[in-house]
This record gives C-alpha cells, structure tokens and sequence, in this order.
C-alpha cells in the first residue's frame, strides 16, 4: 500500500483538501453566482484530459470515446435530474439550492480515477493499457463530468423568479 503512494506529487494533497473543501460546502444550503454554476460543464475538461492519456489498444481508441460520449450523456441526464430536487429559487444573477452530497461525490470520483489512473501507469502499464480498464475509466469519468453538464442545464432552465418550497 505505501508503494501505492510513494511517488505522489505535492501538489495532489492541497487539490484534494480544496475539493473536499468545495464538496462539505455544497452540503450547506447556498446561493451561488449563475456564472459559476454555468461554468461547472468545464469540469469535463479533467477527464476528456485523462481519458485521452490512456492507452488502449491503437485498434480500440473509436470503442473508448464512443464509451465516453454514452457516458457523458448518461452523467449529463443523471445531473439534469438530480439538479431538479436541489433547486430553491433563481434570481437573475443567483441561484439558491439546497445542501447536497453529490457534489463531493463526484469531486472525489474524479480525483480518484485521476489518482489511480497515474499511479498505475507507474506501477502496472500493462494493466492500464488494457481494454477493460481503459473503458472502465471513460465511462466513470464521463459520467462524472457529464453530471456536471446536466446540473447547469436544470438550473438554466429553471424561470427566473421561480421559487420552490
């Protein structure tokens, strides 16, 4: 188990206490800026980045974005929904939900797969540059960031003055 840890950059313990951070907070009821939330589908960013540095058979790569892309839409329609029961109320520059858990899930699901994903191409390239493993990793990721997609959908589409109780 040490060896799994042993060569981990500095940089990653700062980036999981702020992503932990960030998730506690979204447990509390709040108001966030529309720019912020609208912004969030750029979080997909991180995993189209690591899928894209994995290493599948050359013959297989249409098989793992094809993966990806039913995956981001699956994250996308899964966020869409879940968003819907968070929402309390928008104003024109802010939106007010609900505490929530997912957030941090998902922030953790992504540094996960990011984390395992460089520590075992250190440790077990052959593993990494499997097919399974290769799929497997594209679907959670996109997932993940798609859910991010569909959460600023709800909320775009959510009316302007509209409150819920």
């Amino acid at each position: 188990m040490a060896m799994f840890f042993a060569n981990v950059p500095v940089w990653v313990w700062p980036l999981l206490l702020l992503l932990i951070a960030i998730g506690v907070m979204s447990m509390r009821r709040r108001s966030a800026r529309l720019m912020v939330v609208y912004a969030l589908p750029l979080m997909a960013i991180m995993p189209l980045r690591s899928v894209s540095s994995l290493s599948p058979p050359a013959d297989m790569w249409a098989v793992i974005w094809a993966i990806f892309a039913l995956g981001y839409l699956l994250g996308a329609l899964a966020g869409y929904w879940m968003q819907g029961r968070w929402i309390e109320g928008k104003s024109v520059t802010h939106i007010h939900l609900r505490g929530e858990a997912v957030t941090l899930g998902v922030l953790m699901v992504i540094f996960a797969l990011n984390f395992v994903h460089g520590s075992m191409t250190a440790l077990s390239p052959e593993v990494v540059a499997t097919l399974g493993f290769s799929g497997l990793f594209a679907l959670v990721a996109a997932v993940a960031g798609g859910s991010f997609l569909g959460r600023a959908a709800r909320i775009w589409r959510f009316p302007v003055g509209a409150q819920r109780a």
